[in-house]
């Protein structure tokens, strides 16, 4: 009977740790899937701001293009 005791107390710490192991995989799966998704983010924002830019950019360049076309007197 001990030695039954003592082989189950065993399983049972060997299926405690696989479920602890277990769930820091998924944690660490979890953690870089949200570290992905920030990247993602960050990658459409700087991609969004880049055209911002270029879009600020082409404007002014019309407008100087105008300007000394003489269309606009300002």
């Amino acid at each position: 009977k001990a030695a039954n005791d003592k082989a189950r107390a065993q399983i049972e710490g060997f299926k405690a740790q696989t479920g602890r192991m277990e769930l820091q995989v998924k944690a660490a799966e979890t953690g870089v899937k949200i570290n992905t998704e920030k990247i993602e983010a960050f990658g459409k924002q700087l991609d969004n701001t880049e055209k911002i830019i270029n879009i600020t950019s082409v404007g002014k360049f019309a407008r100087e293009e105008i300007k000394q076309s003489g269309a606009i007197s300002k």
